[in-house]
């Protein structure tokens, strides 16, 4: 998973997680197995995150779409839309703080993000 140059990863998505680092040269490393992160339980069904470029992306791990909605800080709707199983990428040229809420039939959750143009 591609985390674009953060200096941090939140693991939403139950798993063992490995490490690799690059740079612009062409240079990279990756942490040996026994070193990688363990993050094995979750009660979380999505997780919504920025990417890069100021890209909103989200993660399904129902088997069916889930409705995304981003809100302002004010609570204006500033977005909505589907999340098919998996990863989404959703380019909104917004900048800053937002709630993003996912939900199904029978689950909701909400996410605060920061975005960057």
């Amino acid at each position: 998973m591609d985390s674009s140059g953060a200096s941090s990863y939140l693991a939403f998505v139950p798993g063992n997680y490995g490490v690799k680092v690059s740079n612009n040269e062409g240079c990279s490393l990756m942490l040996d197995e026994d070193k990688w992160i363990d993050a094995s339980t979750s009660d979380r069904l999505f997780a919504a995150y920025a990417g890069r470029k100021g890209e909103l992306v989200v993660y399904n791990s129902l088997k069916k779409n889930a409705l995304v909605r981003v809100y302002s800080l004010k609570g204006a709707q500033v977005y909505s839309g589907e999340a098919a199983p998996g990863y989404s990428t959703y380019r909104l040229k917004l900048a800053g703080v937002y709630i993003v809420e996912l939900s199904s039939q029978k689950h909701s959750e909400r996410s605060i993000v920061f975005l960057s143009k």
